[in-house]
């Protein structure tokens, strides 16, 4: 009980953020976890999650999640993602959430489940057509190679279609990457996705 509230203590007696209204928050932490200042990330996050208002708490443990993910700290992270993907009233959220839960079992070599959750992501994306790119592009990354091509292949022209040219820009590069591990058929699409 005396760890507990120590950290409780230190969580909230961190700096606080301008405003400290919810996206200030997740802005700043989201802002600390692109610089790699994940330990000042996950101090933000914490801190919100334990003073937010109840319907933000998914939220907040989803970016919590994702956090811990790129710290390294898996079973936190999977706790946060799993929490985030059960309480999330959003339904494109809840696909965010069970693509990044994917990425996690994927990088622990837990393939049927990151193909699960990859595939409710996919299904869960609805017309939001980067979030179910990135679905499918994850799936393809879990495919066998000798499939992976028929897979990857329609995503091309998909990709094409993204107004936002840095998003554009990134799937292109996810494409290229993988297609170009896949040999001679796959190099055309490589090529002109990198």
């Amino acid at each position: 009980i005396f760890c507990m509230l120590g950290f409780l203590l230190t969580v909230l007696g961190q700096p606080t953020h301008a405003g400290d209204d919810l996206q200030t928050l997740l802005s700043a932490a989201a802002a600390d976890r692109r610089d790699g200042n994940w330990r000042r990330a996950i101090t933000t996050l914490e801190r919100a999650f334990l003073t937010q208002k109840r319907n933000d708490l998914a939220r907040i443990a989803g970016e919590l999640g994702v956090t811990y993910y790129q710290a390294h700290r898996f079973d936190e992270a999977e706790a946060k993602l799993q929490y985030a993907y059960q309480n999330s009233l959003d339904s494109n959220e809840r696909a965010r959430f069970a693509n990044d839960l994917g990425n996690l079992h994927a990088s622990r070599g837990r393939s049927e489940e990151a193909s699960r959750n990859f595939e409710e992501a996919r299904n869960g994306a609805g017309v939001e057509l980067p979030m179910s790119l990135s679905a499918r592009l994850n799936l393809a990354r879990l495919a066998p190679a000798e499939k992976r091509i028929d897979q990857l292949a329609p995503i091309f022209e998909e990709i094409s279609a993204l107004s936002d040219p840095s998003q554009r820009a990134r799937y292109f590069l996810n494409l290229g990457n993988q297609a170009r591990t896949l040999g001679a058929p796959a190099l055309k699409i490589a090529f002109e996705s990198l």
